[in-house]
């Protein structure tokens, strides 16, 4: 079986195979592959915690940003894009 990949402009969400003692701890992470106006691919990473109210009812909350530590990134390059 090959290994998952993303398709620009998708990405996944999976839950963790081993459950953190952390209350903290995303419920779902995963990563998605963006694609820039000018056709450059970026990786981002999604972190999504599972939260419930008696308002809203069950929604989540999502951390994304990108992969820059194990990439090679410009951030202002990405800020123009998206601010």
């Amino acid at each position: 079986m090959q290994p998952f990949e993303n398709k620009p402009g998708s990405g996944a969400l999976f839950r963790p195979r081993q459950k953190s003692d952390n209350p903290k701890a995303p419920t779902l992470r995963g990563d998605a592959l963006l694609q820039l106006e000018d056709s450059t691919l970026v990786e981002i990473e999604i972190s999504a915690w599972s939260k419930e109210s008696d308002k809203a009812g069950r929604w989540l909350s999502l951390s994304v940003k990108p992969k820059a530590a194990r990439q090679q990134f410009n951030r202002d390059r990405f800020n123009q894009f998206v601010n």
